[in-house]
């Protein structure tokens, strides 16, 4: 009964240290907490519920100026075609009658006209059938093919990408019910603006100048600078590193990552090769220890293959991640350690900016 009793427990004391923690870091950039009670009338998301009368409808800010993307910008035409009507979708799904889809729906409808589109929103009322729960059905995996969308560019490669699909899995093809144009989507994906381009090479351009300071500027804090793994410049952080392995005459190489101090991931891959219950934490140390218990001598060489710039809250994607993923597909097969497993691993670097990890 005690058992039971605290994990019962669990989720709820969880909760509350969570809810303390956002508390704290609410206080520490300046945000308050508000709870109202005995309201007949919430704000939520982009929704307004009543709940004297049962009635709901869009909601906005006062200041709130609406803006779509125009109709000749830059985005695929599966996107732009869609607008109005996906507009119309929404309003209508917000709206609990015809009467208050009209009191909001020429805000809308002046947007839709800045953007260049002619057409206006009209409600469309859910029908039954659409509200109804459909039949569970058995899903399809599909794989998903999303190259970047320009304007400029003539080439169909969605077109291009499909009739390779079917030239090189025809039906005979034993891969044909993996690889098949049911199971195999193309949707294209929108290409970063100039701002957004000019502050990504402006961000990489100014991590790579030299630190000023006297402290930070030190490449090496090896206390025998001899035995610095990469010869005084075992500081660098953020970097994609690399480890050859030469036992013989073969050389087996090793790509990693990291986002700290090189030093520091040294150490971490030199504990591995001494501790044996940390042998299964690389592929690297497996490696070692194999050769460990063949009782073959080795050399290993380390260097660092490139700098990138560090994963920042709010972008889009890592660099550092993307960069060690990219070297790993361009090394030869028959000479990495790394698997191509790893290509589909998530980045680790975001988790730190979650809300949990914040004390």
């Amino acid at each position: 009964m005690m058992g039971l009793a605290f994990q019962s427990r669990c989720p709820q004391e969880k909760w509350i240290e969570c809810a303390s923690r956002s508390s704290r870091y609410s206080r520490k950039n300046g945000l308050k907490i508000t709870i109202d009670t005995n309201l007949k009338q919430v704000n939520f998301l982009d929704v307004t519920l009543s709940l004297s009368d049962s009635k709901f409808w869009p909601y906005r800010k006062e200041n709130d100026n609406l803006l779509y993307i125009h109709k000749y910008s830059n985005h695929p035409p599966t996107i732009t075609k869609q607008l109005p009507s996906m507009i119309e979708k929404r309003i209508s799904s917000l709206s609990c009658s015809e009467q208050e889809f009209s009191k909001n729906k020429e805000a809308y409808n002046t947007a839709i006209s800045k953007s260049g589109f002619q057409e206006e929103i009209s409600y469309k009322p859910q029908s039954a059938a659409a509200s109804r729960s459909k039949k569970r059905s058995r899903k399809r995996n599909i794989l998903w093919f999303n190259p970047p969308f320009n304007s400029a560019v003539r080439t169909d490669i969605g077109r291009k990408f499909l009739n390779l699909i079917g030239k090189h899995f025809p039906k005979p093809h034993r891969f044909h019910k993996i690889f098949n144009r049911n199971t195999i989507k193309i949707s294209y994906s929108c290409t970063q603006n100039m701002s957004s381009v000019i502050a990504a090479h402006n961000k990489r351009i100014l991590n790579k100048e030299p630190v000023i300071s006297e402290e930070s500027s030190r490449t090496c804090n090896c206390r025998v600078p001899q035995e610095c793994p990469l010869d005084g410049s075992c500081l660098q952080s953020s970097v994609i590193y690399k480890a050859t392995v030469t036992a013989g005459a073969k050389a087996m190489c090793y790509i990693g990552s990291t986002e700290g101090p090189f030093k520091t991931r040294f150490n971490g891959h030199k504990s591995s090769f001494n501790l044996q219950h940390l042998a299964s934490h690389t592929t690297l140390s497996n490696y070692i220890w194999d050769l460990k218990g063949k009782s073959t001598n080795y050399v290993l060489k380390w260097e660092i293959m490139k700098r990138c710039s560090p994963y920042k809250c709010g972008t889009r994607s890592c660099d550092l991640c993307l960069t060690e993923k990219l070297l790993i597909l361009q090394a030869d097969p028959a000479t990495t350690m790394n698997k191509h497993s790893e290509i589909m691993q998530k980045c680790r670097h975001k988790n730190k900016f979650k809300l949990k990890n914040i004390n």
